[in-house]
């Protein structure tokens, strides 16, 4: 039973992908593109002028109303996701780098259908008595095609969102973060499973629970850079001298270690780094207690382990080179007591 409706799902997702979407979405944006003459060239000037035009990191009162570009980053942060992410990877992966130049010609004209889609929103929309604004697609839907039709139209259009915003798109989400996770870093699925339960519970939203453990791995990474600065001026840096390598590490990370995993996995990031700080305030003996760096020293060494198929290679590669550099100090310091060796 299964495998037969597979069968069809996979046949009518072949027919809609090649066919009827590919040919809608062209079709639709060649029509508007032409109609509009052109405007996504036309008045791309303009709109960029208008967008940042008045742009100011000071904020500052915008009337009542959100500025162009606070519009424009909230429609950005609405529609740009794990879905463009996943969905960019996979055409260059069956398509090749060539995939990314027909993505430029869909955004292109796309531009002239997003445009076309925002001026009929503007243009049937409607203020209520309490002031309120309402508009949208079900709006010019039943404005363009009036009576029983239309309305079934909008209606059919409202369905359809609900189940693709509040189960379809969420779903294939959370698979695929689980799966990339699992496949890219051996992070068991049940861990993003586990931080997208505890996130649906707390925000009883699914998007905001699919956030959760991304959140979870940037606050890991704050507090692991804090713990690092921290250790820099326990060693006797100067603050500002460890803001500043700070800012250039997470700009330009040159440790060969960070450079493949930091932008990759925060949080196996952030247990080399806190593996790297207790190896490094053992040989240093930075701390009123030693057993801390020890503890800290075997919880991020279990996490090394754990976070990556490869991680027990790269372990006793570090644990190598600092169990060298802390004996070389030692036979220095007892060789010239009275020298410090940093």
């Amino acid at each position: 039973m299964e495998a037969a409706v597979l069968n069809v799902v996979s046949t009518i997702n072949s027919y809609l992908s090649n066919y009827v979407l590919l040919i809608l979405l062209i079709g639709t944006g060649l029509f508007f593109t032409i109609r509009t003459r052109f405007v996504q060239f036309r008045c791309f000037g303009e709109g960029w002028k208008k967008m940042f035009g008045e742009f100011s990191l000071a904020g500052g009162d915008q009337g009542g109303a959100m500025s162009s570009f606070q519009a424009v980053a909230t429609a950005v942060a609405a529609q740009v996701g794990t879905g463009n992410i996943v969905g960019a990877c996979g055409a260059i992966l069956i398509g090749g780098p060539g995939a990314i130049f027909w993505m430029w010609i869909i955004a292109l004209l796309g531009m002239s259908t997003n445009y076309a889609e925002a001026v009929l929103a503007q243009k049937t929309k409607v203020i209520d008595k309490d002031g309120q604004t309402h508009g949208g697609p079900v709006y010019y839907i039943t404005t363009a095609f009036k009576g029983s039709g239309g309305k079934a139209l909008a209606v059919f259009f409202s369905i359809a969102v609900i189940i693709a915003l509040g189960f379809i798109g969420p779903m294939v989400q959370s698979n695929s973060i689980g799966e990339t996770m699992n496949h890219a870093f051996n992070i068991p699925t049940w861990l993003i499973g586990l931080f997208f339960r505890i996130g649906l519970f707390i925000f009883n939203d699914i998007n905001d629970a699919i956030a959760v453990y991304t959140v979870f791995q940037v606050l890991v990474l704050s507090a692991s850079f804090a713990f690092l600065i921290s250790t820099m001026i326990e060693a006797g840096c100067r603050k500002p001298f460890a803001v500043l390598w700070l800012i250039w590490f997470m700009l330009m990370p040159c440790h060969i270690i960070f450079s493949f995993t930091l932008w990759k996995d925060s949080l196996y990031g952030a247990v080399v780094l806190l593996f790297s700080l207790a190896l490094f305030r053992i040989v240093k003996k930075i701390g009123k207690k030693q057993v801390y760096n020890f503890v800290l020293l075997t919880l991020s060494g279990v996490g090394f382990n754990l976070l990556r198929s490869n991680g027990l290679p790269a372990y006793m590669l570090l644990l190598v080179i600092f169990a060298a550099c802390y004996f070389y100090a030692r036979k220095l310091e007892k060789k010239n007591p009275a020298r410090k060796v940093d």
